[in-house]
């Protein structure tokens, strides 16, 4: 099984870094992203991804990072 860890804390504790490892160690195929220094827009709604181009999103920023590696799990 593939774990992808997506972190959105904006400060990390010593709690989240151990549940971290925890996880990362009891699957092997598992990643952490930290989008803290990422920039993701929020959804405007326009419906792009479902009617004209499913899947992909009109608007350009590092959530298509984070989408590519949800699927490449």
């Amino acid at each position: 099984m593939s774990v992808l860890v997506v972190n959105t804390l904006l400060e990390d504790s010593d709690d989240v870094l151990q549940l971290q490892e925890q996880i990362c160690a009891q699957y092997e195929d598992s990643e952490v992203v930290y989008t803290k220094d990422m920039k993701i827009s929020h959804c405007i709604g326009c419906n792009y991804c479902w009617l004209k181009t499913p899947g992909i999103c009109t608007i350009k920023d590092d959530y298509e990072i984070i989408l590519k590696k949800m699927f490449m799990l």
